[in-house]
């Protein structure tokens, strides 16, 4: 199985995701061989100044409790607050100074550098960040960006660079990015977050306190109509005895994410241990069967819900 399909997220930890539960899966995700991590500077986005770079705290106490050096952690690099604003820094200078102090404390588990909610338009600006991000490609770690509002923009400039790199985007079955990247579409590493639709549930009653849709605010009183027509999806392909038996959003998400053409895997954001285990092994057995088509209806509910512009 390709280990690399799956990246544990930090984003709620020190939110919704305590220190203790956030050493635990981290311990599980350990032993099971899975190596991949992502996380940013500005984690928790919880709107609480005094939680800046919290979750990179959790993650350097447990490496350094655990002795840990053989991660592959991803750093999204370049948001100054966690106050979900626009404010960042990619000149070469703040590039450089992250990269120093990543390499700080993470040693040899540093393994990406990726640039965070880029909304410049400014080739020249641009330009000079992948300049630096060049000198870091060239030194072997791996590079890549999340959150580019300008992505034709990024196209146009990197065509003076020969750097692989990884690119992050939100992908679920009610909204993807993947459109706004067609100029990208040879690029073999897209790896999707928010494939669960920002927690969407099945039905009401499955929300808890600290579901990812309720602290977001999303709306989580009304059933999503794409819900009701996954349940209807779940009970056809459920007579099919040679299939696992399906019950859960997690398993329609994950399938619709990694059967879509160009993804490499996704980003995952448990917030207990039986979260975490359950889409391991749910993984185990998407690779011991073949989806096509259920992906092929799931990709039907896709395109019928999903906006016009965000729909592949």
């Amino acid at each position: 199985m390709d280990l690399d399909r799956i990246m544990l997220g930090t984003a709620m930890w020190g939110w919704t995701v305590t220190k203790e539960v956030a050493f635990q899966l981290l311990d599980l995700y350990y032993e099971q061989g899975y190596r991949l991590i992502d996380a940013a500077t500005n984690y928790p986005l919880n709107n609480q100044k005094q939680d800046f770079r919290r979750s990179e705290k959790i993650l350097q106490e447990w490496i350094g409790i655990n002795n840990v050096k053989d991660l592959q952690v991803n750093v999204k690099i370049g948001s100054l607050t966690n106050i979900r604003t626009p404010d960042h820094n990619l000149r070469p200078s703040f590039i450089k100074m992250n990269w120093e102090y990543y390499k700080g404390w993470l040693g040899d588990n540093l393994h990406t550098l990726m640039f965070h909610w880029d909304n410049r338009d400014d080739s020249s600006e641009i330009q000079a960040s992948f300049e630096m991000l060049n000198q870091i490609a060239k030194a072997g770690y791996q590079v890549g960006f999340s959150g580019i509002k300008h992505a034709a923009v990024y196209a146009e400039v990197l065509q003076q660079f020969d750097f692989n790199f990884t690119i992050q985007l939100k992908h679920n079955l009610i909204h993807s990015d993947l459109p706004r990247y067609t100029m990208f579409q040879d690029q073999p590493r897209f790896y999707t977050y928010g494939i669960n639709a920002g927690g969407l549930k099945m039905d009401s009653k499955s929300y808890h306190q600290a579901s990812s849709l309720k602290v977001r605010g999303g709306n989580v009183e009304e059933v999503h109509p794409a819900s009701k027509a996954l349940c209807d999806l779940f009970d056809d392909f459920n007579k099919d005895e040679q299939l696992p038996k399906l019950s859960k959003m997690n398993q329609a998400a994950m399938i619709f994410a990694l059967y879509t053409p160009k993804v490499k895997g996704v980003l995952m954001g448990p917030s207990k241990i039986a979260q975490l285990q359950d889409s391991l092994d749910w993984l185990q057995l998407v690779d011991q069967h073949d989806w096509q088509l259920f992906y092929d209806e799931l990709l039907k509910i896709h395109r019928e819900y999903a906006p016009k512009e965000r729909r592949i």
